[in-house]
């Protein structure tokens, strides 16, 4: 009886410390890259627009590279958190959609993305921990995992448009395509915007310290004009007319410049070619109804660190 006592005491011994084993690599240092895709007014597929996890409405034409770096601590063997940086382009085109109401709106626009985020993952196929990784050594079930995740985070964007007469990209914001600062109750956006990331993922295991981690993840975010636009129509070329004397020269140059960008619509007419400015306050510019959001889609490296005694990452 005592040696059945004292050989289930063991076997307890040995669960116990390959459960905790997953303790040894608690923090994950991760760097990788990808692609973008953007979800908002301008660009999109032939459908209509679809806001919500709309990936059927995404032009494959728009994607563009983005980067990542970040560390991950585990909490327990099942939830992580991860802080993380990345950089990348969004883009979008209206000559690209399907859509014939987007195509004659013949807006565009690009922006480079920095976002800083921490997103808590929760693994619903948890990692397996052991001395090595091979086919061999328990199948392919034993050495992914697969979580999903959900975080909050702040991004800078700066949206651009290249301008015929200029022949050069132009930074949209500061001319107030919509009006913002003269439309009653209208102000100019901020470059700064809330993202809040919602996705999955999936980790290989190729060795004791290094998986390949491949990600994809939803960006809602609290603006609606990472593309620079959002609502109705301003047309800067009656406003001039209409205030001719009352502009300052610094007013009457930036007014001018913004006509460029502010109606680009194609003609109606399109034997003659004949394009009418469309009237301030004209809607379907853009859709005030939902902000903006962006995927990025990331295949990482994953190094693990050892934990030291005091719980702090030790490199090696």
């Amino acid at each position: 009886m005592k040696k059945v006592a004292l050989f289930g005491m063991l076997i307890l011994i040995v669960l116990n410390v390959t459960a905790q084993r997953w303790k040894k690599n608690r923090w994950e240092l991760v760097g990788g890259m990808g692609t973008t895709f953007f979800m908002g007014d301008l660009g999109g597929g032939s459908g209509d627009a679809k806001r919500f996890l709309g990936v059927a409405d995404l032009d494959m034409a728009a994607t563009r590279p983005a980067f990542q770096v970040g560390i991950r601590y585990k909490f327990v063997e099942v939830l992580s958190a991860r802080a993380n940086f990345a950089y990348g382009f969004i883009s979008a085109d209206d000559r690209f959609s399907g859509h014939y109401g987007r195509w004659l709106r013949n807006l565009h626009f690009r922006s480079q993305i920095f976002e800083m985020s921490t997103v808590a993952e929760l693994y619903f196929i948890k990692e397996k921990i052991g001395s090595r990784y091979a086919i061999s050594s328990g199948g392919l079930r034993n050495m992914i995992s697969a979580y999903m995740f959900v975080g909050a985070g702040f991004f800078f964007y700066e949206p651009q448009a290249f301008s015929d007469l200029q022949d050069k990209w132009v930074n949209l914001r500061q001319l107030n395509t919509e009006g913002q600062g003269i439309v009653e109750g209208l102000e100019p956006y901020s470059p700064y915007g809330f993202a809040f990331p919602l996705g999955v993922g999936v980790k290989y295991n190729l060795l004791k310290n290094f998986a390949i981690n491949v990600e994809m993840g939803l960006r809602y975010t609290n603006t609606d004009y990472i593309d620079d636009v959002s609502d109705k129509y301003f047309n800067y070329k009656d406003y001039i007319i209409e205030n001719s004397g009352k502009l300052t020269n610094e007013q009457l140059n930036l007014y001018t410049a913004a006509s460029e960008f502010t109606d680009r619509h194609k003609p109606y007419d399109f034997e003659n070619g004949i394009t009418t400015p469309y009237k301030t306050g004209k809607p379907y510019r853009g859709s005030p109804l939902f902000n903006d959001a962006y995927i990025f889609t990331m295949v990482s490296v994953v190094y693990k660190l050892k934990t030291s005694r005091s719980g702090l990452p030790k490199f090696e």
